[in-house]
């Protein structure tokens, strides 16, 4: 809601920084200060400051609501439209923002408990990194649906590609960053965390990935298609669960991040190939730098 307000660093600072910055902290003063408790503790850091940081979003939203001016007459089915939006988004941000989160659970019976706690550490920087590449769509996509709801078809194409060029840059750039400055941002966890420098760049290519492929769910929605984004999460899904039994017992750490890598690539691709099949609109990087103005675009399917 307050992407669509055009409040995008208060909607994504949630759940793309502070998490992120919340579990790093909590890993870094358990393992420090934790005296026999670090479970505890590690539970007690992110429970206290997961609430505070959902307080003061919530706050922010309830702010941002208030400004806007009440129509003298609501529209028409309204609210059945909100919910034909709603319910796919609340269903791609779970299976996005907690993605990890799932992938743990995923891997908690097949790693032993140091390997866990690399992996999560891996997974909380990554996402910390991928902060950036995800702000710069946050900043767009308001502008993206305005330019659609104002018939402007070429300045909706022209976002797009100018957005994908930005994020596949800073993705690259991130993930040199990560090569050099990793091993000394593990020193802080111990030397045991170093084992976690090539799984992180490895989730990194995928975030590169993630950029070529494009914003293809806002695509969707803007075609109102929300739904068809669905199929994309559920291979998704089954495709880091096969991974994760495939690879994990045979290469452990290199496995899970392997397998984080193939999910993701099958989420991208996947939603890619929906927006082009639905929309008939290229909205990868390839588009952008073969044909800068107009996109490449095909009939769309019946």
């Amino acid at each position: 809601m307050l992407v669509g307000l055009k409040r995008p660093f208060a909607g994504f600072f949630a759940e793309t920084l502070a998490r992120p910055l919340l579990a790093l902290a909590g890993f870094v003063v358990a393992l420090n200060f934790g005296a026999g408790a670090q479970i505890n503790t590690l539970l007690w850091v992110l429970s206290v400051g997961y609430a505070i940081v959902a307080l003061v979003q919530f706050a922010l939203l309830l702010k941002a609501t208030g400004e806007i001016p009440l129509e003298a007459a609501p529209r028409q089915d309204e609210w059945r439209r909100w919910w034909r939006f709603a319910v796919p988004w609340i269903a791609l941000a779970v299976a996005g923002d907690f993605f990890f989160d799932i992938d743990l659970l995923l891997l908690s019976g097949h790693m032993s408990r140091e390997e866990l706690a690399i992996f999560g550490v891996c997974t909380r920087v990554f996402s910390l990194v991928s902060f950036g590449v995800g702000a710069v769509y946050a900043v767009t996509m308001p502008d993206m649906f305005e330019s659609e709801a104002m018939k402007d078809r070429a300045g909706f194409h022209r976002k797009i590609g100018e957005a994908n060029l930005v994020a596949s840059g800073l993705s690259v750039a991130l993930l040199l960053i990560v090569l050099v400055l990793s091993p000394l941002a593990f020193m802080l966890f111990g030397a045991t965390f170093q084992a976690g420098v090539a799984p992180l760049a490895i989730l990194c290519i995928g975030l590169v990935i993630r950029s070529v492929f494009g914003p293809a769910s806002v695509v969707l929605s803007v075609h109102n298609r929300p739904y068809t984004s669905l199929p994309a999460v559920a291979a998704s899904m089954a495709s880091l669960v096969i991974a994760n039994l495939t690879l994990v017992p045979p290469f452990g750490l290199l496995g899970a991040s392997f397998a984080a890598l193939i999910a993701m690539t099958v989420w991208s691709a996947t939603l890619w190939f929906t927006a082009w099949r639905v929309s008939g609109v290229d909205v990868s990087i390839r588009a952008r730098l073969a044909r800068p103005a107009p996109l490449m675009t095909v009939k769309p399917a019946e």
